[in-house]
């Protein structure tokens, strides 16, 4: 992790020297495939390390001075990005501007979609798959190259993150209809099909099993892309970790999220690799497996020992509060729905912190007594 990192801080010192050069030179521009080459790649290298402000400068002077809407693509991406990710994380902001983008490739959707609206797009959806279902999407050939479904993706992120739940349904259909009429599908595809997945279940949990179709089409669609098994894992992670647990038995979990932890933390993907680790755990406990089996003790440490040396206290606590369950129900203490031994004291943890940080700690140590309490 620190040498990716590192790696990351030497290209943009080497981005950003170059940029230098070429504006001494006065050939900014004028050498204009390698000035929109050199631009792009630093839009990418500013954003990733937290330069937002340097990424949507780079950003418009490419949409200023680029001749083609494909080659104004990257910019126009992070533009989006800068908006939502950035310190103020503006995701009202970001939906209106990738709206207006939207209509630079044709493609006009209103920001507060109507019953009408929904309607005609679902037709139109289900006219292009012609009574075949959703699984479909995995028949065709996987493209690599970035699409305006990059687009889709990260608004219907942002409205989801507005509570616009309405125009997150509407862009997700549009963009699988776009794939299915373009005869190719990528990972932002799987992506939306993931957030529809989980926006169904959040609207009402009668949906239950219109979102499972949405989260059967995403599993089955990313084995394409199980190559890349950082994305492929992810993805394992958000069903079998989020909204599959509810129309699947809890067994069914353990071997995807028990797999997804070593790949996702080679990768990179420290957040997610934790939080198939605290899936596992939590999907061990659901599905009663016997508690002194030999495997559980040592999956936990291992989770938590990451969790330590990433320095993710959040996780490393939940995993510990997990653990401190498992000593409760083994050992039979005096009172056995206290959070406090030789793996975790929840009154020490919580005295520790404050806001958001107690209030969510706070919300998963309170599942956990509870779960004693049964």
């Amino acid at each position: 992790m620190n040498l990716a990192k590192g790696a990351t801080l030497n290209a943009n010192a080497n981005l950003n020297a170059g940029l230098k050069c070429l504006n001494d030179s006065g050939e900014k521009w004028k050498e204009y495939k390698f000035t929109l080459c050199l631009l792009n790649e630093l839009i990418k290298s500013e954003y990733a390390i937290g330069k937002y402000d340097l990424a949507s400068a780079h950003a418009q002077d490419v949409l200023e001075n680029s001749t083609s809407r494909d080659e104004k693509f990257t910019a126009y991406f992070y533009k989006i990005k800068t908006i939502g990710e950035g310190e103020k994380r503006d995701y009202n902001n970001g939906v209106l501007e990738g709206l207006n983008i939207y209509k630079v490739y044709g493609i006009n959707i209103p920001n507060s979609p109507k019953g009408i609206d929904l309607l005609k797009e679902n037709v139109r959806l289900k006219m292009v798959l012609r009574k075949r279902p959703l699984n479909m999407l995995s028949e065709l050939p996987r493209s690599e190259v970035s699409t305006v479904c990059k687009l889709f993706h990260i608004i219907a992120q942002y409205a989801t993150f507005t509570k616009n739940q309405e125009l997150a349904a509407l862009i997700t259909k549009r963009g699988i209809r776009l794939s299915l009429q373009k005869g190719v599908v990528s990972q932002d595809i799987v992506r939306l099909l993931l957030l529809e997945n989980v926006n169904r279940i959040a609207k009402s949990l009668s949906r239950a099993k219109q979102a499972f179709a949405y989260g059967c089409a995403a599993e089955k669609v990313s084995e394409l892309f199980r190559d890349d098994r950082s994305f492929y894992h992810e993805v394992q992670v958000l069903l079998y970790g989020g909204t599959f647990p509810l129309l699947r038995p809890s067994r069914d979990c353990l071997e995807p999220l028990g797999d997804a932890f070593k790949p996702l933390l080679n990768a990179g993907n420290v957040d997610y690799a934790l939080g198939s680790g605290i899936g596992f755990a939590m999907a061990w406990l659901c599905a009663g497996v016997p508690l002194n089996c030999p495997l559980l003790k040592p999956k936990l440490l291992l989770y938590e020992e990451a969790a330590n040396r990433f320095q993710r206290p959040t996780f490393e606590w939940s995993v510990s509060s997990v653990r401190q369950l498992v000593l409760n129900l083994q050992k039979s203490p005096t009172n056995p729905t206290e959070l406090k031994g030789d793996a975790f004291d929840e009154g020490s943890v919580l005295s520790t912190l404050d806001g958001n940080s107690r209030s969510m700690t706070l919300r998963d140590t309170s599942t956990l007594r509870l779960f004693l309490a049964l």
